[in-house]
């Protein structure tokens, strides 16, 4: 008679089967996601070379595409009301996928004029602003329910962050190497691979995930909810004051630029190493979260990653540049892997979707109000100024940290 217990394989198998099938929605979604896709680059020369476009008029045609992101919350409650054929998160991708590569098909074939493609690359931005609340929705409805949050949140950043670092690699030879047309049909192809994800239906991930949703309440009803459900804002003002950064962005590149003197390709490689770098934490983070205390290891990230920004205002020449960067990945990685967690953790059930995307919405409006902030006062104070108020933001994160309810903290990830 077998006396092997068959629950700790059965559950190894459904881990699997989670990790690998979120690892390949996770791909591709961030490879095609118009906003941080290989064709962000590709659109920005042709903008500039073939239609002539000036600076003002580049910018505002990242504004102009920009602008479901800012709506993202709004987004979120379609995904947590609605359930196309009644499949789900799956009905999203199945639906909403295949419109985004007919977008893309009509900006490969259409792109002569400016308003072309806005037009279609504004239609895949709204289109991916429906699938992205999908994802994320089901990422933090399956972390809740086979307490994997950590685990799953360090999978998230960890392809988020790989992508990254490929795209800011390869966009520059795919502009260089393919056509125009070739990139946005490659685009077009890998959203009908979302699609066809939308297919398969992995138990460990789907199974009970439609009878939890359940009926859809009123519209107040499920707003109040939101806004009564103690968890969530503490975890949305960790995440905003991460996002805020007055030293990145337009500050961090003038750095890069005018003082350490990097080119074109040194800032692409810049961006990469700090995207891998983060790597390490967030594997860290992925097998720590199943052997200490969620607030222990939250308040440990978030000392480690309070200096982060301080190496960056000493930085003169490529090589100390480069150095720099690494130093930012590796005491970041930790950090941005526990607020992600702290979030899944927090999301009210029913309301995943609209929990994640208001954490978007919040963290691209924080984000832009900061990099404004920041060029304010590096013309006025210079870049110390930007990274010291920056590291003072992320050191106000401790007291944050009592903010959270103790039960949002109370397990451990895989803790019955």
């Amino acid at each position: 008679m077998n006396t092997d217990h068959p629950r700790p394989r059965i559950e190894r198998v459904a881990t699997v089967e989670v990790f690998g099938y979120f690892a390949a929605l996770l791909i591709i979604a961030n490879l095609v996601t118009p906003s941080g896709s290989l064709a962000q680059l590709p659109i920005s020369f042709y903008l500039k070379e073939q239609l002539h476009l000036g600076p003002k008029a580049l910018a505002n045609f990242g504004l102009i595409t920009g602008v479901p992101v800012y709506g993202a919350c709004l987004f979120g409650l379609v995904r947590d009301r609605w359930s196309p054929w009644a499949l789900g998160d799956r009905g999203f991708f199945l639906l909403f996928a295949p419109i985004a590569a007919i977008a893309y098909v009509f900006v490969a074939f259409r792109h002569d004029t400016y308003g072309q493609i806005l037009l279609g690359i504004l239609i895949a931005m709204f289109v991916y602003r429906l699938i992205g609340p999908a994802v994320g929705g089901l990422t933090a409805t399956v972390g809740q329910r086979l307490t994997m949050t950590g685990r799953l949140s360090s999978l998230v950043q960890f392809v988020g962050n790989v992508v990254a670092a490929l795209v800011a690699f390869a966009s520059g030879w795919v502009s260089q190497h393919l056509s125009y047309q070739a990139i946005f049909l490659l685009l077009a192809g890998f959203s009908i691979c979302l699609a066809l994800l939308g297919l398969a239906h992995p138990q460990a991930v789907f199974g009970p995930a439609r009878a939890e949703r359940g009926p859809p309440k009123h519209l107040l009803q499920d707003i109040a909810r939101l806004v009564r459900h103690r968890p969530l804002w503490p975890a949305v003002l960790i995440n905003l004051t991460w996002a805020f950064g007055p030293g990145q962005g337009t500050p961090l590149f003038y750095q890069l630029t005018n003082v350490a003197k990097l080119n074109h390709l040194q800032v692409g490689i810049y961006n990469m190493i700090g995207a891998l770098t983060f790597v390490p934490g967030l594997a860290a983070y992925g097998f720590l979260c199943r052997k200490v205390s969620p607030k222990k290891l939250l308040i440990i990230a978030t000392v480690i990653a309070i200096p982060q920004m301080i190496p960056l205002t000493y930085i003169h020449t490529v090589a100390q540049a480069y150095g720099a960067s690494t130093f930012v990945g590796m005491v970041g990685g930790m950090a941005a892997a526990s607020y992600y967690d702290l979030l899944l953790r927090s999301c009210p059930k029913g309301l995943e979707g609209t929990t994640v995307e208001l954490s978007v919405t919040g963290n691209v409006i924080t984000g832009n109000f900061g990099n404004l902030w920041g060029a304010i006062l590096y013309e006025h104070g210079g870049f110390a100024l930007c990274n010291w108020i920056t590291t003072a933001a992320y050191a106000l994160i401790l007291p944050m940290i009592l903010l959270v309810p103790k039960e949002t903290l109370a397990r451990r990830d895989a803790e019955e």
